[in-house]
């Protein structure tokens, strides 16, 4: 997924305070989103990179953030300085600034490896590596690209998306509506690392066993709703979800989708 696109749906949540709006919005995301993306989607809509007790931040105070955004417009300290004192957001401070255009298309998964990549920065020069890095994403970025990156380094990006809003969106995207709920708050793990029910019986229409896969097998709530899935590193059948089988660390294309 281009990363303009994740950006779209970011604007289309800053742009509403209804549970009801995010879930329909989010719930559109998760099904349009690849397997190999759903979990940086997930953790970029948290405002995390891993979960808490992997430790893993960006490391970037204020000030470096804003000297990576003048290295990355062009524009002297001083003056981005000052256009942040008057709009009090480093989003709408580079979205400003910016006059070029994106230089390429960043993908989500591309500015998510980056992102982490400036995160494990440690050591001797670590400090101007991570400004380095950053103003380099930010010049590659274009400018609602880049208002969201800033955001999300500062832990400013503010969407007002929890646990439970999440989980009720990748119930829909996969059965079409919360029915899924309670089984993924019992598979559940801090974060949405992994989200997954394994079964422990073969599954139905005759399929090969999947007990000894990572994937998802969806209970009989949503058997025959359209949702069987292949796995695409094996050659057992499962019946499953690509947003939450991607989750459990199991590549999974639907049946019929374009992305197998």
């Amino acid at each position: 997924m281009r990363f303009a696109t994740l950006v779209e749906y970011f604007e289309r949540l800053e742009g509403t305070t209804k549970r009801l709006e995010m879930f329909d919005i989010l719930s559109e995301l998760f099904r349009e989103v690849g397997a190999e993306e759903i979990a940086p989607v997930v953790y970029l809509l948290e405002e995390q990179l891993a979960p808490p007790f992997r430790g893993i931040e960006i490391g970037m105070a204020e000030k470096l953030v804003l000297r990576a955004i003048a290295k990355a417009t062009g524009v002297d300290e001083s003056r981005v300085l000052t256009l942040y004192k008057k709009l009090g957001d480093p989003g709408l401070v580079v979205e400003r600034l910016k006059q070029a255009p994106a230089r390429g298309k960043l993908t989500v998964a591309t500015v998510y490896a980056r992102l982490m990549e400036i995160a494990e920065q440690s050591g001797e020069g670590s400090v101007e590596r991570k400004v380095h890095g950053l103003s380099e994403l930010l010049a590659e970025a274009g400018p609602k690209e880049a208002r969201y990156i800033a955001r999300f380094v500062m832990g400013r990006l503010r969407l007002g998306i929890g646990d439970p809003t999440i989980l009720d969106a990748l119930s829909k995207a996969v059965a079409g509506d919360r029915s899924l709920r309670p089984e993924l708050e019992r598979a559940f793990r801090p974060l949405l690392e992994r989200v997954a029910v394994v079964p422990r019986a073969r599954p139905p229409m005759g399929g090969s066993s999947c007990w000894n896969s990572p994937g998802v097998f969806p209970p009989a709530s949503i058997r025959g709703r359209g949702s069987r899935a292949r796995s695409t590193g094996s050659s057992n059948s499962c019946w499953g979800s690509r947003a939450l089988a991607a989750l459990s660390g199991c590549t999974w294309g639907w049946a019929g989708s374009g992305d197998q």
